[in-house]
Parts: C-alpha cells; sequence; structure tokens
C-alpha cells in the first residue's frame, strides 16, 4: 500500500550521488526547458527523480520511458455539484493504456515545472477550463503508477462550467460524469477497463474522503 506524501518532500536538497547520475543524465539529455529539438520535433522534456522525488537529471519523454527511470505526473479528479467525477476515455492512438478510462485531466510535470503549474495546464489542454485546484496527496512512484511520482489535484465546477467542457479528440475519446458508487461497481465489474494509475488514485482518494462523499 502506497503511502501519500506531502509536496513538502520537493525541497530536500539532492545527495551526492544523485548529483552524479544527474550530471551524466543532464548530458545525455542536453537541455534545460520542458522541450528539447530532435530531427525537427519538439521533443517533451521530463525530469528525472530519484525514488524521494529529487531532481537528478532530464530526458525526453521517450527515454524516461524506454529506460522506466522515475519521473513525475499530475492527475486531476473534476466534480460537479452533485458530486460526480468526470472519466475520460483515452484515444486509441496513445503509447500508454490507449482506449481506457482514467482521471478528468491528467500528464507529465514538464522539466523545470511544478506539479501544481503541471495540474492546471493539464486541466486547461484537455478539458479546456480553469478552475481552482486543491491539492489532495501524492503518491510515490511504483509500477503500478507507471514509474510516476503522482500528485493528485481535485477541482469543482459549477454546472455552467461543465456544459462548456471542451476536449481534444485526438487524445480523448469520450467523458462521463459517474457518481463515486456508480464507479465503485464499473470498478469492481470491469478492472481492466482503467488505466493502472487511476485505479491506485482512486482507492486511495476513497479511504481520504470523508463519510458523506462516499
Amino acid at each position: 500500500m502506497h503511502a501519500a506524501v506531502n509536496l513538502a518532500w520537493l525541497v530536500v536538497p539532492p545527495s551526492g550521488a544523485a548529483r552524479r547520475v544527474g550530471a551524466r543524465l543532464s548530458r545525455e539529455g542536453g537541455a534545460a526547458s520542458g522541450k528539447v529539438r530532435s530531427e525537427g520535433v519538439d521533443e517533451e522534456l521530463l525530469d528525472v527523480v530519484d525514488e524521494l522525488d529529487r531532481p537528478v537529471g532530464r530526458l525526453t519523454r521517450a527515454e524516461v520511458h524506454r529506460r522506466l527511470v522515475p519521473h513525475r505526473a499530475v492527475h486531476v479528479f473534476l466534480r460537479d455539484p452533485l458530486g460526480r467525477l468526470l472519466l475520460q476515455k483515452r484515444s486509441m492512438a496513445k503509447d500508454e493504456s490507449p482506449g481506457l478510462w482514467t482521471s478528468s485531466a491528467s500528464g507529465h510535470v514538464d522539466a523545470g515545472e511544478t506539479y501544481v503549474a503541471a495540474a492546471y495546464r493539464e486541466l486547461r489542454e484537455e478539458l479546456g477550463i480553469d478552475l481552482p485546484l486543491r491539492f489532495v496527496f501524492k503518491l510515490p512512484a511504483g509500477p503500478e503508477l507507471a514509474n510516476e511520482h503522482t500528485a493528485l489535484f481535485e477541482a469543482r465546477c459549477r454546472a455552467d462550467t461543465a456544459g462548456s467542457i471542451r476536449f481534444p479528440p485526438e487524445e480523448i475519446t469520450e467523458v462521463r460524469w459517474v457518481t463515486p458508487s456508480e464507479l465503485d461497481d464499473w470498478l469492481r465489474d470491469e478492472a481492466e477497463m482503467f488505466a493502472a494509475p487511476f485505479r491506485t488514485l482512486w482507492a486511495t482518494y476513497r479511504r481520504w474522503r470523508p463519510a458523506a462523499d462516499r
């Protein structure tokens, strides 16, 4: 079972060993911003981190996934006035969890970006909305979280905001509002329809929420 941790983790300076690994990774990654140019294409650049989420270098998204090294991600749970959660179904064109249901919005934390900034960015990019976000918890990287230190945020929307959601069809094929109890039943009966990181986050979230939200 994962233990949720506080974002204050991030102020711990890297150890000497982590700095040495980071120097090598940074030479290979070769950039200091969130994008790197490769063969005329902008590639996503991510911070590589250690087991305590301390940055040790930077690599492209493709290299991070190929090497299975820890990196960072954010998820956002969007709730409506009725308490329902918005789910998105990932496009079949996605290289991770294609065709599976997942959080309202999610994505990597770019190199040099904070968890909070990434969460706001993903909410805008994937759903076309801007809403205040509340930090819920953070889980350490592991296989069930795709080697991603993952911070979960929650947003609450009004009825008129829910009607203005717009998503990119090349990334998302469908969105659906579900109550927590409906989602619990769905996960129990068809867990394979959901991305593994979402299943882990939802199970932890349900333990954190008060009984009135269940």
